[in-house]
């Protein structure tokens, strides 16, 4: 039913999206002298707000909602939830992390890593690989055996699940890939953002811009959601345009007034890289 390519592509998908972030963060550890308890942070901040605040708030407010009739106040309350519930508490944490101990560039983009990098290990990194698994039984045992196993109340949903599986054909393999490097990456460009806030090298009040940043980053996704955008390429082509602006903008915001501050910052600890945009 499913073919090498389908099978091993899954597998290649799962690893690479572990492998991404670990490698990032054994590269800052080592080369910039990045703390991993840093990224450790960031994955623990998400999966406390973001996984476990976020969705409580979810389980109160959605059945409020009728996403047919009000399928507008639907996408704008997911992508807003998300903002508030990421952005705020990254901020937050990122400055008491500087009280213990001034962080540094490297330092910011380690939280990030973790944060961006352990979202991607679990939407997509385990999910690919036990897509791996379930190919793999399914060609070994075939469907009809596998169904033997479950309650006959779920073997429409579990055929319709192999049958979407079956239909993912080659590029649409590594789309997922692309769309968490995409996210990744923004992760990384709001660590900064705020790593720039705590250091008051931009005011408090940009923490209302990311998170209206991460509202436009994830307003298309709800969309796609409920059917009002149905192209995935217009999407990760305004993910990468949004990603880009937004490092230009904060290379910007560095080179007019934060290499000075950095640079003085690393005299005084010569053992810290606090690195450059």
């Amino acid at each position: 039913m499913f073919s090498n390519a389908q099978i091993y592509g899954q597998l290649a998908l799962g690893m690479a999206c572990i492998l991404i972030p670990l490698t990032g963060m054994v590269y800052l550890n080592i080369r910039k002298n990045a703390e991993i308890k840093y990224a450790v942070a960031g994955a623990v901040v998400f999966f406390s707000f973001a996984l476990v605040l976020e969705k409580m708030l979810h389980l109160v407010v959605l059945p409020l909602i009728d996403q047919e009739k009000q399928t507008w106040l639907y996408v704008l309350y997911g992508a807003l939830a998300a903002g508030i519930f990421e952005e705020i508490p990254r901020y937050y944490v990122l400055k008491i992390m500087d009280k213990k101990k001034s962080l540094g560039t490297y330092d910011a983009l380690q939280y990030g890593l973790g944060h961006g990098g352990f979202e991607m290990t679990i939407l997509v990194g385990l999910t690919g690989i036990s897509h791996f698994f379930l190919e793999r039984k399914v060609n070994a045992l075939g469907l009809a055996t596998i169904l033997k196993d479950i309650p006959p109340a779920y073997h429409g949903q579990v055929k319709e699940s192999i049958q979407a599986l079956a239909s993912i054909q080659g590029v649409q393999v590594i789309l997922p890939l692309v769309e968490r490097i995409l996210a990744l990456s923004f992760h990384l460009a709001m660590a900064l953002l705020a790593y720039f806030i705590v250091r008051g090298f931009l005011k408090k009040s940009a923490l209302v811009l990311a998170v209206g940043l991460h509202f436009l980053m994830d307003l298309p996704a709800m969309l796609f959601q409920v059917g009002l955008v149905k192209s995935l390429p217009a999407i990760y082509g305004g993910y990468l345009v949004m990603v880009l602006a937004i490092f230009y903008w904060l290379s910007r915001v560095y080179r007019q007034g934060t290499r000075e501050i950095l640079q003085e910052d690393k005299g005084g600890d010569d053992d810290h890289d606090h690195g450059s945009i």
